[in-house]
């Protein structure tokens, strides 16, 4: 019994098959099925490979090796050109390549380097996208070593905690979103991190008992946000007392809700009130322009 049907030929021109498993390599199997004994194979992304049926989204192949493949981590160029423009028919070649050159372009900046090179490289030098197809090979492998390049600067800069030369990496990063996407989480680390540095960002649990009273004191040095975090009890009663000349904090509940004093938010007051909530509440101050210097009081009953 045939368990796979023959590829229909879309079209009159050649469709291309490519590798592009975002874990690669691809296995490759005896079967249509997932099972740990049929693996026979494996294909590195930007392998090109011959289709000669199908079964339920797997493919048969018989190049560069016998077996099946899942069809979804591949990309086939006569798919997005039976897709095309409005008009455009299924033979048209410069549409078929216009296409290629799409495909491209978005397995390049999905990370699928290999795959996006052997694209380019499909489109032969008979086709009017031949020559726009050779500037992009030129363009990708330049910018793509670049931005590895940098990646691996800014990865090292991290791991000995030098913040300011993972910053430096960021101007001129080339424009690629797979490498860009994995930068960023860097780069919001540093920045973090040279904030808290400077004394103008910082986050302190403060730990308090019933009875307890504990003075918070610090200074911005600039612009930032220093949040003091406490653990209430329902029913609790909370006393804050600002001395002279500071800032009242901004007190938010567990529930996002911020309270609000019923008195002055600067010079020497006190301020209490019973929490009807449990769990953690805040205590932030701000900084937006020169910085200042704080000093306050928290009573728990």
């Amino acid at each position: 019994m045939q368990i796979f049907q023959s590829r229909e030929k879309t079209s009159r021109l050649a469709c291309l098959t490519i590798v592009t498993d975002p874990n690669p390599p691809l296995n490759v199997r005896s079967s249509p099925i997932l099972a740990p004994d049929n693996i026979v194979s494996r294909l590195q992304n930007g392998t090109q490979v011959s289709v000669v049926g199908e079964h339920s989204g797997w493919l048969k192949i018989n190049v560069p090796v016998d077996g099946w493949i899942f069809g979804g981590l591949t990309v086939n160029t006569c798919t997005l050109a039976a897709q095309g423009a409005s008009g455009a028919k299924v033979g048209d070649s410069s549409q078929h390549d216009a296409n290629i050159l799409v495909m491209a372009e978005a397995q390049y900046q999905g990370g699928n380097y290999e795959a996006a090179i052997a694209l380019l490289k499909a489109i032969q030098p008979t086709s009017g996208a031949y020559n726009q197809s050779q500037l992009r090979l030129e363009q990708f492998s330049k910018n793509w070593q670049e931005a590895e390049s940098q990646y691996r600067k800014a990865e090292l800069a991290f791991k000995a905690r030098q913040w300011s030369e993972v910053l430096e990496v960021v101007e001129g990063f080339p424009d690629i979103r797979y490498w860009r996407e994995r930068l960023t989480p860097l780069v919001t680390e540093a920045i973090a991190q040279q904030q808290e540095a400077s004394g103008n960002t910082k986050t302190e649990r403060l730990a308090l008992k019933p009875g307890d009273r504990v003075s918070v004191s610090g200074r911005f040095n600039g612009p930032g946000r220093h949040r003091y975090i406490l653990t209430v009890n329902k029913q609790q009663t909370i006393t804050i007392t600002a001395q002279a000349d500071s800032m009242m904090p901004t007190l938010t509940t567990p529930t996002g809700q911020q309270l609000e004093y019923k008195g002055k938010l600067l010079g020497e007051t006190t301020w209490s009130q019973a929490l009807d909530v449990e769990g953690d509440y805040t205590l932030d101050l701000n900084s937006y322009y020169n910085g200042y210097s704080y000093r306050f009081d928290v009573e728990l009953k």
